[in-house]
């Protein structure tokens, strides 16, 4: 095996962390998986235990470059997936488009965290401010704002911009921001003369930073960072990129519009009821409801149970995967077989509750278009034709179809939790076969125990160790990763 670095010239995490993505994608199945890469060609790759697939992820990335889309089974793989592939991408361009569940009843208030949260993924998917993008399958499902619609909410300002603090405000309230007196939760804004301070929708959960402008007359004069806790200034901004405050906000002309199409809708569903013979209560509560929603359209009023709507709104079956761009992209699917089934569970799940919901005269029929159909997603999958299918066991139908079969063999080994002589042990016997191993912790610190440990018990005998990364590295045709208290070792071939 050739490698274009030694061992002795590695200086810094970066550069052990090119290594070892080389040395994966240099020979055999690894660099059969690069040219597929690189030519957008699908294929099947098998024999990757979970920590395994995130250093496939990552080694493509740091190797061909560009970003990537991952499509995994659900939520609690998608955090699972973040936090190994954090080992190798800082941890602020990994993004989750999480999942929700969708409000298709009357409801007095409803938590609007997760819908902040994705209305903020959604634009830096779209400026492209992001490494990876982790989606579970709930979230590939559900019906969105065509991308075009949604990026002409987003606000970009920059110091220096001439804009009348009127006007601004006039646009934080079209795209859904919140007036307050003081910013205390993301989608409020909060004027006082000549300052406005925002707190934007994030990426990041418990994110706690807003922005304050301040005007000279008609033009930016500061733009700075806003510690929403403290409402103290913390640092000066050259510009900033401030997202809808809504999933699914509406044009000016669209909201009479609206009210329009619901109100022919709930009278159509109104005389369908009663046609049927269904209880005039049930009836009576259809209209009530009805109607409560068409005078909130009328009035230009977000509402909880928006989201039975959505179909009227966006007739094109937009979902996050349209927000992906093909250029520069990776596309990955995460044990498309787990995948498909989380995709018909979530879909059933959906139909089931819609269905009491139309029983009690809760809902409308056409509440059940605000979510995909499982052949919608997978059409949108066939289409692009470029998806890399991370496989831990080759079984029937856990595959693309017509797709290339590579296979690695990697395998998860030995825990080390409270183990740290094992541990030792087994790096000592990988390096006297003069191997390489990778060691990940989860801070700086711990990676300086480790190491001053490792050190004592002679397991480090002249290797590289760099804290930054939490990685120890040299050469061996068998590479051991080890995450925390478990390990993987990859036999290469």
């Amino acid at each position: 095996m050739s490698h274009s670095l030694e061992l002795n010239d590695i200086r810094d995490a970066q550069e052990i962390w090119s290594f070892a993505s080389s040395s994966l994608l240099q020979e055999g199945a690894g660099e059969k998986l690069k040219s597929f890469a690189l030519k957008g060609e699908s294929a099947n790759v098998s024999g990757l235990p979970d920590p395994a697939k995130s250093f496939v992820i990552a080694s493509l990335l740091d190797q061909v470059g560009g970003r990537a889309c991952v499509l995994v089974p659900d939520e609690a793989r998608a955090r699972a997936l973040q936090e190994e592939l954090s080992a190798w991408i800082d941890p602020d361009d990994i993004l989750t488009f999480h999942g929700r569940e969708l409000l298709l009843m009357e409801a007095r208030a409803a938590n609007r965290d997760v819908e902040l949260e994705r209305a903020a993924v959604l634009t830096r998917v779209l400026e492209k401010g992001y490494r990876t993008l982790i989606v579970p399958a709930d979230a590939a499902l559900q019906r969105l704002r065509t991308p075009g619609t949604f990026h002409s909410f987003a606000i970009h300002l920059r110091s220096g911009q001439q804009i009348e603090p009127d006007r601004l405000e006039a646009e934080l309230i079209f795209c859904g921001y919140e007036r307050a007196t003081q910013v205390e939760c993301p989608g409020q804004y909060a004027r006082r003369g000549d300052i406005i301070d925002i707190w934007a929708p994030s990426a990041v959960r418990g994110d706690m930073e807003a922005c304050r402008i301040s005007f000279f007359d008609i033009e930016i004069d500061e733009l700075k960072a806003l510690d929403a806790e403290t409402q103290r200034s913390t640092k000066m901004l050259k510009s900033v990129v401030l997202p809808p405050a809504r999933e699914f906000p509406l044009l000016k002309d669209e909201w009479e519009k609206m009210a329009q199409q619901v109100q022919d809708e709930v009278n159509r569903q109104v005389w369908e009821a009663r046609k049927s013979g269904l209880a005039e209560e049930i009836v009576e509560r259809l209209l009530r409801s009805g109607s409560r929603d068409v005078e909130r359209f009328l009035e230009h009023m977000y509402f909880p149970a928006f989201d039975r709507w959505t179909s009227l709104i966006e007739s094109s079956a937009s979902t996050v995967l349209d927000y992906v761009t093909s250029d520069h992209t990776l596309f990955f699917i995460d044990e498309p077989l787990n995948f498909s089934r989380r995709l018909d569970a979530a879909h059933a799940g959906f139909a089931a509750r819609l269905s009491n919901y139309l029983e009690r005269g809760e809902a409308f029929k056409i509440a059940e278009n605000s979510q995909l159909a499982p052949p919608d997603v997978w059409r949108a999958i066939d289409q692009r034709g470029s998806y890399l299918a991370l496989i831990d066991l080759p079984m029937s139908g856990n595959g693309l179809p017509g797709a290339e079969n590579l296979s690695f063999h990697a395998r998860l080994a030995d825990k080390y939790k409270n183990n740290p002589k094992k541990l030792a042990h087994d790096i000592t016997a990988v390096d006297k076969k003069k191997g390489a191993v990778l060691l990940y912790t989860g801070s700086d610190d711990r990676a300086e125990q480790l190491s001053l440990y490792l050190a004592e018990q002679g397991a480090l005998f002249g290797g590289h160790f760099a804290p930054s990364l939490a990685a120890r590295f040299c050469l061996f045709r068998t590479v051991h990763f080890c995450f925390g208290d478990r390990r993987l070792i990859w036999d290469k071939p």
